[in-house]
């Protein structure tokens, strides 16, 4: 994240604005910028001025359940790769851990989640979709154990899967937002991450929606 100090010349239809900006300026280049025009502003703003800008710590906002929990309590669900050691590593330890989730939440709640690893990553329920070269860059690694609440499991967990896909790839991002008086002066700016994908973050950038 860049945090520098940098003049930037925001376009806003029928004025043409430049204000003195500190902190994260965006990225990859300058015309991702949206502009919401203010009316009827209790605190007297005029714009509001947002981009987008690369969140490397935005895994930190996605937590999976503990399994030692109540199930209730997972909000994005449980989840483990048996890729990595510290979960025990190989197809043993996984179906061990799938027969546990399928005792605490029942079996159409539980999915093997295949990885595909070419450069990115992307995870998906095991079968659920097609992967070029499935015989040597898929693994059926994961585990995924839905909340007992969702009334779509399969559903729930192709989201949720979409949105883990994003955080490991680094599809992560903040909207900083500066809201401007009539006179173009900077009043205030906001700087707000958890966001994941980009197309997501972007929709919310422009709708004002942080």
């Amino acid at each position: 994240m860049i945090t520098t100090t940098t003049t930037h010349r925001a376009e806003v239809p029928g004025t043409d604005l430049t204000f003195e900006v500190e902190g994260p300026i965006p990225e990859p280049h300058d015309d991702d910028i949206w502009v919401r025009t203010l009316t009827d502003d209790p605190d007297g703003d005029a714009y509001a001025v947002s981009w987008l800008v690369h969140d490397p710590y935005g895994y930190e906002a996605h937590e999976w359940g503990n399994p030692d929990d109540d199930p209730k309590e997972w909000v994005n669900g449980c989840f483990r790769d048996f890729r990595n050691d510290h979960h025990g590593g190989g197809e043993e330890a996984r179906n061990a851990f799938y027969r546990d989730m399928v005792e605490a939440v029942g079996e159409d709640r539980v999915f093997i989640v295949d990885v595909y690893a070419h450069g990115l990553e992307h995870f998906s329920r095991s079968n659920s979709r097609f992967y070029p070269d499935r015989k040597w860059d898929v693994a059926p690694a994961c585990v995924l154990a839905v909340p007992p609440d969702v009334t779509n499991p399969a559903e729930w967990a192709d989201g949720v899967l979409k949105e883990w896909t994003a955080v490991v790839n680094g599809d992560t991002w903040l909207i900083v937002t500066h809201f401007l008086r009539a006179d173009g002066s900077v009043r205030d700016c906001q700087v707000i991450g958890g966001y994941t994908g980009r197309d997501v973050a972007e929709e919310c950038a422009k709708a004002g929606d942080y």
